[in-house]
């Protein structure tokens, strides 16, 4: 009791923890895609402070937070009750520990707010249908990528491939983040056309492992035209830069202007969010359900295109 509260910017703090939960991924004792969704709350929680005022953690008290969900309205329930969960996991395993932030506003319950999940909104990755499919498509591969600097071009094409692979492959979006060119074996598997002739045609096998079974699983998808062309595109940005071109071992979905790093999930969610924001007046939306397509929206019309299909229910899971 009476004990002062330290004083740090919250800028500051919050990269300082970040560095500390990176050790954390670093030994396997957190997963990179926590610690990108932690980051992203984050820097959510900056921008709300800004239009409080805030900018120091000895600054933050019990009514600091309270309106924080008014100010994320634009996203879903669920998004925001993660973002909350988040924000409160900052203060109080980091702020609260390093006497950075004053005890009562972690006693206080009502120091962060309270959303409610109705069981709609647990339905919040509605498939997308085909009319909104092609408009979405349309838009990234037209007016989306105009006035682009040549760097921001390449990202918009890699995130068009990126797409189209998500919806066609029913991978999860952490699954496709971790790709690398090693796990795919693009195979001329033949077809026949209507007048009995073979022609070529090409099945990209994909190699990768269930992270719960920790089983190796082998899947077809029809995407190895795309595959190819990403590579060819990818490889073509490589020589104008001067670097070496796509090897085995590199991220499919990587630039060779971050040294073939990849980009981080939350950075693949602002766009998708910004592009569905933009395309709203557009979109026709799930005929079940009013919430907005997301990342995972790709992976939910896989699975429903599958079983509208007639494909049984097993072999939609595998």
């Amino acid at each position: 009791i009476g004990r002062k509260t330290n004083k740090k910017l919250i800028t500051d703090a919050v990269d300082e923890w970040i560095k500390e939960e990176q050790i954390r991924v670093d030994r396997n004792l957190l997963k990179q895609k926590s610690l990108e969704s932690k980051r992203y709350a984050l820097e959510k929680m900056l921008d709300y402070l800004k239009t409080k005022g805030v900018s120091h953690t000895n600054e933050i008290d019990i009514n600091t937070f309270r309106e924080f969900d008014v100010f994320r309205a634009e996203t879903t329930p669920l998004q925001r009750r993660a973002e909350i969960k988040k924000v409160k996991e900052f203060c109080s395993n980091y702020l609260a520990v390093k006497g950075l932030i004053n005890p009562i506003v972690m006693m206080t319950k009502s120091s962060f707010p309270k959303v409610i999940i109705k069981q709609t909104d647990l339905l919040a990755n509605p498939a997308i249908g085909g009319d909104d499919w092609r408009t979405i498509l349309n838009y990234v591969k037209g007016d989306w990528k105009k006035q682009s600097t040549e760097r921001g071009l390449f990202f918009k094409v890699m995130f068009h491939h990126f797409i189209l692979f998500a919806k066609n492959s029913g991978f999860s979006v952490e699954e496709i983040l971790k790709l690398r060119w090693k796990q795919i074996d693009i195979v001329d598997v033949g077809r026949t056309t209507s007048k009995g002739k073979r022609e070529k045609w090409e099945v990209a096998y994909i190699s990768t492992t269930r992270s719960k079974t920790q089983q190796t699983r082998e899947v077809p998808i029809n995407q190895a035209r795309e595959l190819r062309r990403w590579m060819s595109f990818v490889n073509s940005n490589a020589t104008k830069l001067g670097v070496r071109e796509v090897v085995a071992s590199d991220l499919v979905f990587s630039s060779p202007y971050r040294d073939y790093e990849g980009y981080s999930y939350s950075h693949y969610l602002e766009q998708w969010t910004a592009i569905i924001k933009h395309l709203t007046p557009k979109l026709k939306g799930h005929r079940h359900s009013d919430k907005n397509f997301t990342l995972y929206s790709l992976r939910s019309s896989f699975i429903e295109d599958h079983l509208m299909r007639g494909t049984s229910v097993y072999e939609v899971a595998e």
